[in-house]
């Protein structure tokens, strides 16, 4: 696997530490799961300024070679597969990631709603032909570090 450049940064969590604390409203209905959207809308409204400048980002990326993603024509072809799917499912203006994206960043900025990320994941899953269920992926989403490599592995290892 050969790492991305330094003038193609990944999508890192530093961003994250210039947006302002949630507000009582948000928090009080973030455990609401039938009203997890108002949640989400004011949640987007805090990060709406990082979120423009992570898509920015995005937008500017080049192709990506799929080396970058490993030697194997496998694991290349699975990445391909969960960038797409991450890109259409997520919002995202393309799907060119680099393996050190941050899972949260790729997962919670493109997010419109509460069940994109799990209607995203399960097409994944279909695509690849991985008979599992979203709720697998807990351990890598609620590790702060988790890459879309680390998908991508996971994707890899399940087939």
């Amino acid at each position: 696997m050969i790492a991305a450049p330094d003038t193609l940064p990944p999508l890192t969590l530093d961003r994250l530490e210039s947006v302002p604390p949630a507000g009582w409203v948000e928090r009080a209905f973030l455990n609401l799961p039938l009203l997890c959207g108002i949640s989400d809308g004011l949640s987007r409204d805090r990060h709406s300024e990082v979120e423009k400048a992570y898509k920015d980002q995005m937008a500017a990326r080049p192709e990506i070679p799929p080396e970058w993603w490993g030697d194997s024509d496998e694991r290349q072809s699975i990445a391909k597969v969960v960038c797409e799917e991450c890109r259409e499912g997520m919002g995202w203006p393309n799907a060119r990631y680099v393996p050190e994206d941050s899972l949260r960043i790729v997962f919670y900025f493109g997010v419109y709603d509460c069940l994109d990320g799990i209607d995203t994941t399960d097409a994944i899953f279909e695509k690849l032909g991985i008979l599992a269920d979203f709720q697998v992926l807990d351990p890598i989403f609620e590790n702060p570090a988790a890459t879309m490599l680390d998908l991508v592995l996971f994707c890899e290892q399940s087939r």
